[in-house]
């Protein structure tokens, strides 16, 4: 039969034990959520660049065809991407001012 000491003992150490496991489950899930806010930091800032790119391609589009001809955007078919874009065509029109 163990002493009262023995069994102390082994309280404490399976408290602890069970402390410690605890912890190193809190460590996982605070690295995986940091890994996550750095998965979706990283796509936000992706989503962000098409905007610059569709605001580029505006301004080209405005100042005449043969300026997004020369930068290597057709403007055939009303759609930037070409065939088999999964963009949509637009539908609205730029008026160009007068030369």
């Amino acid at each position: 039969m163990p002493s009262p000491t023995q069994v102390a003992r082994e309280k404490l150490r399976k408290y602890v034990f069970d402390l410690v496991n605890v912890h190193n489950v809190l460590i996982h899930l605070a690295r995986q959520r940091g890994q996550k806010l750095e998965t979706v930091q990283l796509e936000l800032s992706t989503l962000r660049q098409p905007d610059a790119t569709k605001e580029l391609r505006v301004l080209q589009v405005e100042g005449g065809a043969g300026l997004c001809q020369g930068a290597g955007f057709p403007m055939t078919g009303g759609t930037f991407g070409g065939a088999g874009s999964d963009e949509r065509p637009h539908t609205h029109t730029h008026t160009l001012p007068p030369s």
